[in-house]
């Protein structure tokens, strides 16, 4: 175990310091920090695309990881032979000493602190075993994570990746951005299972973004205090839902210490969510609990995507050509990691050149790398023609006239965003509060709050989300240099920006805090039970890669889940809000089930290898056990004989 481990984490290193090397490739200037945090997302990044391609011809293996860190290693090579590091490490490193030595860093030592105490425990316990099978740390996690252990455990081994096939509908390509889940794979050639893989990588990468949404920001802004105000609106902050607190508290004794008591016991253990409960209107969940946590493809784009705004803004800010032209490096392979970080920069570096016309010559730089690369890419992602379901559509407000509401537009978006809306229109008021030129740079943002509160952008209307949260990041970004600017009025105002901070911050301070309790989520959340896992254990050890499997089509099904192989059809949430149209296969899925006159003719078609029929699927599928036990050979029966899997000949 320790050799698996010492070269687990040697790996790690070696592609962190490639990603790292690569951030020399700009000539634009970096704080240490920042560079130090790209360099994960980056590095993890690279070495998750060279592995794609050296698997393209030979899938995947051991053998392919390994060919991967021989090209992080060249690439680490070329960049300490032609980069130019030596003249930025030998201001950035004295700088960083001089900051760690005074309050300069005391923002960002904050910012660390707080995610280090969200992250480290939670992810501890993201997924655990316990007596009755293994369970997830937070519901967002439940679906998502069944997905992304599926997604990793297929792609660790798959013998074709361009594109991959999907596991949960076999025999079509996987139209879901795979290189995330891909690079989990790849540790699992490591030693390590799936249990630890996700994690493992989800810790270094969420502390890493918060560090890169800093650097950022204190790019954009020049002042400290703001990039960790913006930080905090963005993954702290959500809407107002923090006012139910009063009918919350139970008073642990008559009087006003009874109150406080009450008070304290609540925060304490939060009974429900506060950023999320659609039958009252609040649709915006914090961004950690919808993003980082469940959407482990967010921990790809969003760093990634901000290395792309900082080289916009460089680029457009400076004129420096070269900046423009590795921005449109950058979004073009975007699209395997994140789409909708894709689509929403495309959108926002169209609005800027609309209002850069007379420089468009400059913004070919951009947008050819960004559109020979993406495009491919993207349309790779799609599902086939005859699969996809119609789902574009005009739906004002977003979410406002949704669960049998019909709110104000304004109000709902109060309510659910808080002052987040009042602060980042207040930076556009004339005067001092934003420089003009970054008010201009961050204008276009807004095309990503308008468009998806007039046009529904998924087949589920809720990831509109997806592209409204690059609204967010910049507005975060303003709202906190407002607050700085606000303080700065004298000690009044002073308190009413700490007062706005806190209004912020309130509500998703309470979920998070939910959420990092191990004993108030783990126990109610059971992905599956020890016959399941036996289950998945026992197809990984006596079946090869890309067998398919019938199952039922439950999002937690073993097969799906852990065993690495494929379904002809799971997870029925998961192909839906893809864009996958999936009923007349699930017609053929249930005639196979019930034995139908054409039953064997279809397993034939669909290639079916083994079928499996567990708790429930007499319901669910209409299984009949006995059509199969007269006809196909049991191979293998679960400790306790909830799965029974037989052999199709």
């Amino acid at each position: 175990m320790s050799d698996v481990i010492v070269l687990l984490i040697a790996y790690l290193l070696l592609a962190w310091a490639t990603g790292m090397a690569l951030t020399f490739v700009t000539r634009m200037p970096w704080d240490l920090e920042g560079r130090l945090a790209m360099g994960m997302p980056l590095g993890f990044g690279a070495a998750a695309l060279l592995t794609w391609l050296v698997a393209i011809p030979f899938g995947m293996s051991g053998w392919a990881v390994l060919a991967g860190a021989v090209l992080l290693v060249a690439i680490l090579s070329a960049c300490w032979r032609w980069a130019a590091w030596r003249g930025p490490l030998a201001t950035e490193v004295p700088a960083a000493r001089l900051r760690w030595r005074s309050r300069e860093a005391l923002p960002l030592g904050l910012l660390l602190a707080l995610a280090s105490v969200f992250f480290i425990p939670f992810y501890t316990h993201a997924l655990k075993r316990l007596p009755d099978g293994l369970h997830a740390g937070y519901f967002t996690m439940l679906g998502d994570w069944a997905a992304h252990l599926g997604f990793a455990g297929y792609l660790s081994t798959a013998r074709h990746v361009l594109p991959p096939q999907n596991p949960f509908f076999s025999g079509t390509s996987l139209n879901y951005p795979f290189l995330p889940d891909f690079f989990s794979g790849m540790l699992l050639h490591f030693g390590i299972g799936l249990e630890v893989a996700l994690p493992l990588s989800s810790l270094l990468l969420s502390l890493a973004l918060v560090v890169v949404f800093y650097s950022t920001a204190l790019r954009l802004t020049g002042n400290r205090w703001a990039a960790l105000i913006g930080a905090l609106i963005l993954f702290v902050g959500s809407g107002l839902g923090f006012t139910r607190l009063l009918d919350d508290i139970v008073p642990a004794d008559p009087g006003p210490g009874g109150w406080i008591g009450g008070l304290i016991s609540l925060v304490g253990s939060p009974p429900h969510e506060y950023t999320m409960a659609p039958d009252l209107s609040y649709q915006w969940l914090n961004p950690v609990l919808a993003y980082l946590l469940p959407q482990r493809a967010t921990l790809f784009g969003w760093p990634l995507g901000l290395l792309g705004l900082s080289l916009l803004w460089h680029g457009w800010s400076q004129g420096a050509r070269h900046e423009m032209l590795l921005a449109g490096l950058v979004v073009g392979l975007l699209p395997p990691f994140h789409a909708n970080t894709y689509v929403a920069l495309v959108v926002f570096a169209g609005g800027l050149a609309l209002l850069s016309l007379p420089y468009w010559r400059d913004w070919l730089r951009f947008f050819v790398p960004a559109a020979i690369l993406g495009g491919p890419l993207l349309l790779m992602l799609l599902p086939p023609a005859n699969l996809r379901h119609s789902f574009l559509a005009v739906q004002l407000g977003w979410m406002a006239s949704t669960s049998g509401h019909h709110d104000n537009i304004l109000w709902f978006w109060l309510i659910n965003t808080g002052l987040l809306i009042p602060l980042a229109l207040a930076t556009f008021l004339p005067g001092q509060w934003v420089p003009a030129r970054l008010r201009r740079f961050l204008a276009p943002a807004w095309l990503l709050f308008i468009i998806p509160n007039i046009l529904v952008l998924a087949p589920w209307d809720w990831d509109n989300t997806k592209f409204l949260v690059w609204w967010a990041i910049p507005a975060s970004i303003l709202a906190g240099l407002a607050v700085v600017r606000l303080a700065r009025f004298g000690p009044v105002l002073a308190a009413v920006a700490a007062l706005v901070v806190l209004v912020q911050v309130a509500s998703g301070s309470l979920d998070l805090d939910r959420a990092w309790q191990e004993g108030i989520n783990v126990p109610e959340l059971r992905l599956l039970d020890n016959d399941g896992l036996a289950l998945a254990a026992w197809a990984q050890a006596n079946t090869p890669p890309d067998t398919v499997f019938l199952t039922g089509s439950a999002f937690n099904h073993p097969i799906r889940v852990m065993s690495g192989r494929v379904s002809v059809m799971s997870g029925l949430v998961t192909l839906w809000t893809t864009d996958i149209d999936y009923r007349a296969r699930q017609q053929d899925v249930l005639a196979m089930y019930r034995g139908d006159a054409g039953a064997a003719q279809l397993l034939r078609h669909y290639g079916v290898e083994y079928v499996v029929i567990g708790p429930g699927d007499a319901q669910e599928v209409g299984a009949d056990d006995t059509y199969y036990r007269a006809r196909y050979p049991t191979i293998y029966r679960s400790p306790t004989g909830e799965y029974e899997v037989f052999r199709i000949t």
